[in-house]
């Protein structure tokens, strides 16, 4: 007696359709919104003029490998290139974000030169690493530092202070600022001198809370610092005695510096040059730092 089960395998066609998988079922959320953000145009193999292909694949990092017979490492640079770009902004300001920043760099890059393969058909060795490493140093001044600088810009920037990094939201106003708040701003190199002695600041960033605000009256005091009437601590190199008044648009944030001293002591100049600084105006508002970066709370110094 013929074993019917077997006698129907060996006779099957080879164009009988195969079973279906128990898992297909799990990827039919993933085709749904493929066809819905039209996600096949990007990765499905399609008529397009040579011009317009070539200029995705420079657009989108890892397309082109995709289109040049290599779709498994397309999908895995991608979805590298989306790790990377998650760690750039979840460590921002640390050298991990300068690591991932390099790889995405260098992810595009790859891509750009993928598209060009072709065209470096014969070309000796030296010729394309030195391609390559244009290719590199373009990608990254022409499209990732000026991205880099527009997010500092208009949203956020990394600020190291007292040895620590903070993310300082730039896109805050500084006519919402009030007394007591915490705020970022840069500084323009100064020099300080009093009798023989001086003091130099050179430009860049500072962070401190606002003392007063435009209008307010400030007293020098041996045990403080009196604001309309209010004492508060005194601070290093303040004057201990005197009065000013804020000017208008301005703040009076009372600088915290790294003094290095060469020569003699000069306290009444690094007085005077910190007493110049603390006068901040508005123009130099850059931004207020955030309570928490993602999970991590901002700790300020």
């Amino acid at each position: 007696m013929k074993n019917t089960a077997t006698d129907m395998t060996a006779d099957a066609s080879p164009y009988y359709p195969p079973r279906q998988r128990w898992y297909t079922k799990l990827w039919y959320p993933w085709y749904a919104l493929r066809r819905r953000i039209q996600l096949n145009v990007l990765t499905d193999t399609f008529d397009l003029p040579v011009r317009h292909k070539v200029l995705l694949g420079m657009v989108v990092p890892a397309l082109s490998f995709r289109w040049y017979g290599w779709p498994l490492l397309s999908w895995v640079l991608m979805a590298a290139y989306g790790l990377f770009v998650i760690g750039f902004f979840v460590f921002i300001g640390l050298p991990a974000a300068t690591l991932s920043l390099s790889v995405i760099v260098s992810i595009h890059a790859a891509s750009i030169l993928q598209m060009q393969k072709r065209a470096l058909t014969g070309a000796s060795l030296g010729l394309r690493i030195l391609w390559s490493l244009a290719v590199f140093v373009m990608v990254s001044q022409l499209i990732y530092s000026p991205l880099c600088r527009l997010l500092e810009r208009r949203w956020f920037m990394p600020l190291q202070v007292a040895g620590r990094v903070l993310i300082i939201r730039t896109n805050a106003h500084a006519r919402d600022v009030k007394r007591g708040d915490q705020v970022a701003y840069r500084i323009g190199g100064r020099i300080g001198t009093a009798s023989l002695s001086w003091a130099h600041v050179s430009e860049g960033y500072g962070l401190g809370p606002v003392l007063a605000v435009a209008g307010d009256n400030i007293s020098f005091l041996t045990n403080g610092v009196s604001i309309n009437g209010e004492l508060l601590p005194r601070r290093d190199y303040m004057p201990t005695s005197g009065s000013i008044v804020v000017k208008e648009n301005h703040w009076f944030i009372w600088p915290r510096l790294d003094i290095n001293e060469h020569g003699e002591r000069g306290d009444a100049a690094v007085t005077e040059l910190m007493t110049d600084l603390a006068m901040v105006p508005e123009s130099a508002f850059v931004g207020v730092p955030y309570d928490h970066w993602l999970w991590r709370r901002q700790t300020l110094p």
